[in-house]
């Protein structure tokens, strides 16, 4: 619905969020990055335990506004 509304790719775009299994997941698993925050429920054990692999890990959003 994005891409469609948008005009972007998948592959152009990133979820950002702080919950590994639905934020994150929900730009990897649809063929879009997905930019993991360390400032909600998860951690880098939640990372290990987890299918879901984010494309970033950053530890707050001011870490990730350095490489936007």
């Amino acid at each position: 619905m994005v891409a469609e509304i948008t005009g972007y790719q998948p592959s152009e775009m990133a979820f950002v969020g702080d919950r590994l299994y639905t934020d994150v997941a929900t730009g990897v698993n649809n063929g879009a990055k997905g930019f993991l925050v360390l400032t909600g429920e998860a951690d880098m054990q939640t990372v290990a335990e987890s299918d879901v692999e984010p494309t970033c890990i950053y530890e707050s959003l001011k870490e990730m506004k350095t490489y936007l």
